[in-house]
């Protein structure tokens, strides 16, 4: 007799990278905002619900969605959450009620709102720094970026001008130059490991906004001590309360992480991790049982997904020819505003170069089938690169 996997709801903006990865362990039931093809595919129920004000989740048709898949599950329903709490912690906390929430609670939301507070908290520690964070608009904005409260993904993320003054609900972040990276963490019963780090990745012609997720490629090891990632993580867990499943983005800078932001979830970058189902499950025992189950596997191939963003407002035509290798496939007739995210694409290879070679190939394919069905939603030239150099 196979043994049935036992449920798991997976709340957050877009909840597929997340239910794909527990799929092979868990029955995932997802709450998002595009209960897109994939998404269905992989899930035993989907609810789509229509998103608030710049793709925020709505408070009262979240919860409702979350009502409804825990009085159909005949036990406590488990939950993790992804992206979309970032600003919306108090939603957090009314899910928890309902259900069982694997993940930080809501204070941990809070307490990461604000950003130059934690700069403030970690200046001089030993294990990590952060560039400077300030409410007040710098006298030279040119190496500065603008960033707001509460939000995640770097839509919200632009470079600083003259003109920019001190508004309540954003701060101003030194800009660091270098390779970018994304690493994730787990934690639990006070230890912390470094599950890996993967380079952040960039499409040229650049997006509308071009600090925005663009996806990430894990191809080698981060040139950072491993030991000095690993205290990195367990500073911040310690500090901040921390629990699962946790990634930073950082700049490698001096043997330590100059951490540019601190995301306490699961994460898009799941995508890129082989073994991203035993990440899921470690992330389940570690929130529910304080059980430190991870245990990173000593070979990988290099996996890459990239996220391309619509250069032009259209419509997806209808019965499409989607390529291999294409994630988040919205459904036919669906429109597409210009700056919104299309699709991913993920790729798995031998080396990072043969990666970045394919993701490229696979994204210009696309761009041609639509153009061909007259939506001109992509660039026909697109290439896809790692931040801050070509090294992989």
């Amino acid at each position: 007799m196979p043994v049935s996997r036992p449920p798991l709801l997976v709340v957050a903006t877009s909840a597929r990278a997340i239910a794909a990865a527990a799929s092979t362990r868990f029955m995932p039931l997802t709450i998002d905002l595009f209960a897109d093809r994939d998404t269905r595919a992989c899930a035993a129920r989907a609810i789509r619900v229509t998103p608030g004000e710049d793709y925020s989740l709505p408070y009262a048709p979240v919860l409702a969605a979350v009502q409804a898949m825990a009085r159909a599950c005949a036990s406590r329903l488990p939950a993790v959450f992804g992206s979309g709490f970032e600003a919306a912690p108090e939603l957090l906390w009314a899910i928890g009620r309902h259900v069982d929430l694997l993940g930080c609670d809501a204070g941990v939301l809070r307490r990461l709102g604000d950003m130059p507070a934690l700069a403030a908290r970690f200046a001089g520690d030993a294990a990590l720094c952060m560039p400077a964070t300030t409410r007040d608009a710098p006298a030279l904005p040119d190496a500065w970026l603008v960033k707001h409260d509460a939000c995640c993904g770097g839509l919200h993320v632009r470079a600083a001008r003259a003109a920019d003054s001190a508004t309540a609900g954003r701060y101003f972040q030194q800009r660091i130059e270098g390779p970018v990276w994304s690493a994730l963490f787990v934690a639990a019963g006070g230890r912390c490991v470094a599950c890996g780090a993967a380079r952040h990745l960039r499409s040229s012609p650049a997006p509308r906004a071009p600090y925005a997720w663009q996806g990430a490629l894990n191809a080698g090891d981060v040139p950072l001590a491993a030991a000095a990632l690993e205290r990195c993580g367990q500073r911040l867990a310690q500090a901040l309360g921390l629990r699962g499943v946790f990634g930073i983005d950082f700049v490698p800078r001096d043997g330590i992480p100059v951490v540019l932001d601190i995301n306490p979830r699961l994460t898009a970058s799941l995508d890129v991790y082989p073994d991203r189902g035993a990440l899921v499950a470690a992330h389940v025992a570690a929130c529910a049982e304080s059980t430190l189950l991870y245990s990173r596997s000593a070979a990988r191939p290099a996996r890459g997904a990239a996220v391309l963003y619509a250069c032009r407002s259209g419509k997806i035509p209808e019965a499409f020819e989607w390529p291999g290798g294409v994630a988040d496939v919205p459904h036919p007739g669906s429109a597409i505003a210009a700056g919104e995210p299309l699709v991913s694409v993920i790729v798995e290879d031998q080396s990072g170069d043969t990666v970045l070679a394919r993701l490229t190939a696979t994204s210009r394919e696309l761009a041609r089938r639509l153009a061909a069905r007259g939506a001109n939603l992509l660039p026909h030239d697109i290439t896809i690169t790692t931040v801050g150099g070509p090294d992989v």
